[in-house]
């Protein structure tokens, strides 16, 4: 995120140029405490802080004078049971027990509680191609691999030197409607596209038809963030209503302009609206298929009403 070298702060994450936006005054209050005041009260304090992949770090005054925000630092400071020995771009990362740390003394909870290093080393080797990595778990080059294909969880599973573990929740899918310009600005088209979907159809596609990989939930957030996830009933979700779609579209004055999503190459998705008096049982005909099939993927499919 940023160091407090200076008042500005948040110049470098995303997270951090968020945050600091709402920041009014940012300073060290004694040796082991800082204090950050806010201009307003917010909710996305302690997760900028605290997200594992772009934290707010604490680093040596020396090291983070030594590096300006835009420029990539190069000297790397931990606090974890493993050290950084050795890093070659695009083929390893190799880190070695570091023997002067002090575990907490409470029980491993997700990022937090006591750890133990039972290893002496770790490398980290990116592998681009998920068969690769499913061809390298099986033949012992590799210890441990992650967002494996789909189709080889029965032949992992079979193997008895493997333990495929399938980890939910791991992530959730969500569309994202464009509210700043074009056809989805109108409130009623974005309910009725919501009105229209049918869940369990997409997730059988994305989890290749097995239950096992996939959930469905009305909440944005999975039930295991209990501060985050509601349980409130009655939410307009997996409704694939064709009267609440022909009724929806009506009013929002729908005259058969194609509509367009933006995908990553992962996944590949064609969305056509149909004219009120043509919509299908299910409204939008939507065609989803996953080129590539991940183990844990599928964890959550949340679609609130306004949210989306």
């Amino acid at each position: 995120m940023s160091s407090p070298r200076s008042p500005a702060g948040g110049k470098q994450s995303i997270y951090g140029k968020a945050l600091f936006k709402q920041v009014a005054d940012w300073k060290a209050v004694d040796k082991n405490t800082v204090e950050m005041k806010l201009k307003e009260k917010s909710a996305i304090v302690l997760i900028s802080l605290a997200v594992p992949n772009n934290f707010g770090a604490i680093y040596p005054k020396e090291i983070a004078e030594k590096f300006a925000p835009e420029v990539k630092a190069t000297e790397y400071v931990g606090t974890g049971p493993f050290k950084l020995a050795e890093w070659k771009p695009d083929q390893y990362i190799r880190m070695v027990r570091f023997d002067e740390y002090s575990s907490r003394n409470e029980k491993p909870n997700g990022y937090g509680g006591g750890k133990t290093a039972y290893l002496d080393e770790i490398r980290w080797q990116p592998v681009p191609e998920v068969a690769t990595r499913v061809a390298q778990v099986e033949t012992g080059e590799l210890d441990f691999a992650d967002d494996l294909n789909l189709d080889a969880y029965d032949r992992l599973k079979a193997n008895s030197n493997l333990r495929p573990v399938v980890s939910k929740p791991y992530y959730w899918l969500v569309a994202v409607l464009n509210k700043k310009e074009g056809l989805m600005t109108n409130q009623k088209l974005r309910q009725a596209w919501q009105a229209a979907i049918d869940i369990e159809p997409i997730m059988k596609n994305v989890a290749g038809g097995r239950a096992e990989f996939y959930r469905m939930d009305a909440s944005l957030a999975m039930a295991e963030i209990v501060s985050w996830h509601t349980k409130l009933s009655g939410l307009p979700w997996n409704e694939h209503s064709k009267a609440k779609v022909q009724k929806l579209l009506q009013e929002a004055g729908y005259k058969k302009e194609p509509i367009r999503f933006m995908t990553t190459q992962e996944y590949r998705v064609d969305v056509r609206l149909r004219a009120p008096d043509q919509a299908a049982a299910r409204g939008p005909r939507l065609q989803h298929r996953s080129t590539s099939g991940r183990l844990g993927h599928p964890g959550e499919a949340p679609e609130q009403s306004e949210g989306v």
